[in-house]
């Protein structure tokens, strides 16, 4: 399936592509603030996932993990885009690292965002999280009633802002309040999240030299203390792979944090230039 994207800055030889995955209810629309601080260097391309936003048809009806990935070959392919970086955050890591080992020689490098590496769905958050998607409405007769209820039922603040600011509609008084996504589109990606191999994908990529940086919000719900540790020591070995836990960030960790955010992925892209320098 070829997604509706959209695309920042300038092909240029040596100007690199990123590719921004949003997490699950975003669009590519939301890390526009993100890309406008590296487009005069970096050709950005923000696409909205299967099910969400303007690729929100999804005509054969899949929403396994791999068809996210092949989505994302299949419009780069359309741009021309061979090589590139995957910047993941949330849902996105898992579509990053499934697109990764679809086809590694055209990894640059990967950043995941806030997602524990595990295939369980809601991370630290668990059985809450998965409930409170199961049961979201679809609509809201206004943005007050949409805050009131994300506040109520939402198991995690930062998820509770991602969606305010992902809805659609008046800013204020009444009128219809949507999403951009189809709720049934996230239960079916919920359903089928425990099947996804994470563990040996990753130890595919590092197998095959891919750097790899993951980042977690220290006050995350999702990706827990416990598990980012454990899992940071069991790869603590490879050179191409780094794990950060950043001190006052949550789950929104890119847009909590756009300007230190922007700085890492500028100096991730420059290290891993290295990196493959020297292999």
């Amino acid at each position: 399936m070829i997604l509706s994207v959209r695309t920042y800055g300038t092909e240029h030889p040596h100007h690199p592509t990123l590719v921004f995955l949003h997490g699950m209810g975003g669009t590519g629309s939301l890390y526009r603030p993100i890309t406008a601080l590296l487009e005069s260097d970096f050709r950005c391309i923000a696409p909205d996932q299967r099910g969400h936003g303007e690729s929100a048809v999804v005509p054969d009806g899949r929403y396994d993990i791999r068809a996210y990935a092949e989505d994302i070959w299949e419009t780069l392919d359309t741009l021309k885009e061979h090589r590139v970086y995957l910047i993941g955050h949330s849902m996105g890591v898992r579509t990053a690292l499934q697109a990764m080992s679809i086809a590694p020689d055209r990894v640059l490098g990967l950043i995941g965002v806030d997602l524990s590496l595990t295939p369980s769905f809601g991370g630290g958050l668990g059985a809450p999280f998965l409930n409170f998607i199961k049961n979201l409405p679809e609509s809201f007769p206004s943005r007050k009633l949409l805050t009131d209820y994300l506040a109520l039922h939402c198991p995690d603040p930062s998820i509770a802002a991602y969606l305010r600011a992902a809805a659609k509609g008046p800013v204020s008084g009444e009128g219809l309040i949507t999403f951009p996504f189809s709720v049934e589109a996230l239960r079916k990606t919920i359903e089928q999240a425990d099947q996804a191999p994470i563990d040996a994908w990753l130890k595919e990529g590092l197998k095959l030299g891919v750097p790899m940086l993951f980042l977690r919000g220290a006050k995350s719900l999702i990706w827990s203390d416990a598990s980012y540790e454990a899992q940071k020591d069991s790869y603590q070995y490879p050179p191409q792979i780094q794990f950060e836990s950043w001190p006052e960030a949550s789950h929104g960790l890119p847009f909590e944090k756009k300007s230190d955010f922007v700085v890492r992925i500028r100096t991730f892209v420059k290290d891993s230039a290295e990196l493959r320098g020297a292999n």
